[in-house]
């Protein structure tokens, strides 16, 4: 009796074990078999993404970067006379059309400049009396003083927009409060300004290269390196107008009036 229970217990065992067998068999792919609706990989190689191509240098792709159009003027420090013409121009033409906009200097949409400029064009005489309301809304609205920024935004958000530096626009035959003049980009800025008869202005270089700061009959040349300033007390200057240039540089030239 005993030994036909361990011989019925030997068969179940038996059998156990060839179903277990043979449900691990399955869960195993055959060496080098290729799953349903894939595509094989040798050598370790990765396909690419679905609706992607390989990359076979193991680096991620560069991305395609649109490059920036600067506001050439007016440059940062400019003061412009609220009621005259003034050139607003830029780098290079945009190939598309855009706006420009009149911002405070904090960011903030006063109006609009010009509603639509073409696709070759490279500036704009503003009249800065007034601006539109928005583009499609040619009501005016009076500049007043204070500063601003100029913003040029590309239709079809294929370009960045592009802001201007701080600038001043002041009333009309108001003196301008100057106290610092750059030399930026080969040029003075602002380049025509009146000062009181003893107000001090501050010279500085902001380029790359040196400068000799000169003005008519009160300063010969005073070298100025790349961020170094000059202080011109104007004290014992006559009122009128002088001119104010650089030696080394023909057409860096300006004007400051003492009153």
């Amino acid at each position: 009796m005993k030994n036909k229970i361990l011989i019925i217990a030997g068969v179940v065992a038996l059998i156990v074990i060839a179903v277990l067998v043979l449900n691990w068999s399955k869960t195993m792919a055959p060496t080098g078999e290729v799953p349903a609706g894939g595509t094989g990989t040798t050598g370790g190689e990765q396909s690419a993404p679905t609706g992607g191509t390989g990359n076979t240098t193991g680096k991620s792709p560069t991305p395609i970067v649109k490059s920036a159009i600067t506001v050439t003027a007016p440059l940062a420090g400019a003061k412009w006379e609220i009621g005259k013409l003034n050139t607003i121009s830029w780098s290079r033409a945009a190939g598309v059309t855009g706006i420009i906009y009149l911002m405070s200097a904090a960011g903030q949409s006063i109006g609009v400049i010009l509603p639509t400029f073409g696709p070759d064009q490279t500036s704009y005489n503003w009249d800065t009396t007034y601006v539109s309301v928005s583009a499609t809304n040619a009501s005016r609205i009076n500049v007043t003083p204070g500063d601003y920024k100029i913003r040029l935004a590309f239709s079809g958000n294929n370009l960045p927009v592009t802001d201007s530096g701080v600038i001043t626009l002041l009333r009309s035959g108001t003196p301008e409060a100057v106290t610092t003049v750059l030399m930026q980009n080969y040029a003075f800025v602002p380049n025509n300004f009146t000062v009181s008869k003893g107000q001090k202005v501050t010279f500085t270089n902001k380029d790359s290269v040196q400068h000799h700061l000169a003005v008519t009959a009160i300063l010969n040349s005073m070298p100025l390196n790349p961020g170094e300033s000059y202080i011109l007390d104007t004290s014992s200057m006559k009122a009128g107008t002088y001119n104010i240039y650089c030696d080394l540089h023909p057409d860096m030239v300006g004007k400051i009036t003492v009153k």
